[in-house]
């Protein structure tokens, strides 16, 4: 039965994950482009691992969406 419900929360997860990138028009290039500027301006300031997860979220309000970005500091860069 856990199997079931963990399996149904993460088709529902995708799914809403699909609709929210749809309504936000995000291709998975721009996202990847997103990705590199990332990179590029906070390795200015910080070492950090190139492998950045952003996922988006809708915010408690219908109409506002929220990228967020999970990224692994090593350290700052003085």
């Amino acid at each position: 039965m856990d199997n079931i419900r963990s399996s149904g929360n993460i088709a529902r997860n995708r799914l809403r994950y699909m609709l929210l990138n749809d309504r936000i028009s995000c291709t998975a290039d721009t996202l990847s482009m997103i990705k590199k500027d990332i990179y590029r301006v906070l390795s200015n300031y910080m070492d950090i691992d190139e492998n950045i997860e952003l996922t988006f979220e809708q915010g408690s309000i219908p109409s506002s969406s929220y990228l967020n970005a999970k990224i692994h500091i090593r350290k700052t860069v003085r």
